[in-house]
């Protein structure tokens, strides 16, 4: 009967230590991930400092070119 339990025992502690290795998978996934957006957040602001510098640049070149005209 001890022995019973005992395997038992052994079962749910494999269960519970393969679940507990699948849970700091996705938690590093999770933190991967994380970084990820935070890149993609980066360059979404890049991007659009980028489209202002150009808006800029355009503007000076019309400029330019009126000037000399």
């Amino acid at each position: 009967m001890g022995w019973i339990v005992i395997k038992k025992t052994q079962i749910v502690s494999n269960a519970i230590n393969r679940n507990t290795k699948e849970v700091q998978k996705l938690q590093n996934l999770i933190e991967t991930m994380k970084k990820k957006l935070n890149l993609i957040k980066n360059i979404e602001t890049n991007l659009k400092n980028a489209e202002k510098e150009l808006e800029l640049i355009t503007k000076t070149r019309k400029n330019l070119e009126e000037l000399f005209k």
